[in-house]
């Protein structure tokens, strides 16, 4: 299977991720995702930091990322990513949940989610729960729709964004961010396929800080494509080194 081709879907697979920790020093561990495939394609894309574990330690210490690889949320709304550097952060968001294209156990393809977004007077994107709009979402797809109530300059000036993460409770909202955040366009459907590569960081970050330049060749790469099992282990050897051990089979 290249990387380019999405892992079959299946709605109830979880991703489980678990590093050992055998550096001999306490360290602490950062999860990001790869890159979507957004058509019509746009820029930039921010894939932040989703989720950290901190003060594991290095005597054999394990941490665990466990996540849904198909029960997802689509998101939008405002986030104020240009003063993250200076320590604020401000994200207003809307969620509704979708599920992506996908094969049926009686082989018929069910098209993905489609999820329409408005700009009310409060200024803010959010879902549009009064239309009911038909499933278009390619296989591995959700879609995402705008209207014809803003222009792109007032996205980029009202930082409106959209994108999709993993469900959350209330009390995990401050530890669990997006996997994806893009400003959009108006009046356009976005095709969106989430990526099965997710790459864990060593080192102390919080969850939504911008993933600096160079932290994804600097990570260690887990392409779940590319791998026989849903459930892969991390090692954290004593020079440093992250890598992939030994993984189990699929499910």
């Amino acid at each position: 299977m290249s990387d380019d081709t999405p892992a079959p879907v299946h709605l109830r697979d979880l991703l489980t991720i678990t590093v050992t920790n055998l550096s001999g020093v306490t360290q602490s561990y950062a999860l990001f995702a790869g890159t979507p495939t957004v058509t019509p394609t746009t820029k930039p894309i921010y894939n932040d930091i989703i989720t950290v574990l901190r003060g594991v330690p290095g005597s054999g210490g394990q941490a665990f990322f466990t996540m849904p690889s198909a029960e997802l949320v689509a998101i939008c709304g405002t986030s104020n990513r240009d003063a993250i550097d200076d320590g604020v952060q401000v994200e207003i968001v809307d969620k509704q949940a979708v599920v992506l294209g996908h094969q049926a156990d009686d082989g018929k393809t069910v098209p993905g989610t489609t999820s329409s977004v408005l700009v009310p007077s409060a200024g803010s994107l959010v879902f549009d729960r009064g239309v009911n709009t038909a499933p278009a979402g390619n296989p591995g797809c959700f879609c995402l729709r705008t209207t014809t109530d803003f222009s792109y300059k007032e996205a980029k000036q009202g930082r409106y964004v959209i994108g999709f993460g993993v469900p959350t409770t209330p009390q995990m909202v401050k530890d669990v961010g997006p996997f994806t955040m893009f400003c959009p366009a108006p009046n356009t459907i976005y095709q969106i396929m989430p990526s099965n590569i997710f790459y864990v960081a060593i080192g102390s970050f919080n969850p939504r800080d911008a993933t600096p330049e160079g932290l994804e060749a600097a990570s260690c790469k887990i392409d779940f494509n590319q791998l026989p099992s849903n459930d892969v282990d991390l090692v954290h050897d004593e020079r440093g080194k992250l890598t992939i051990m030994a993984n189990k089979p699929r499910l």
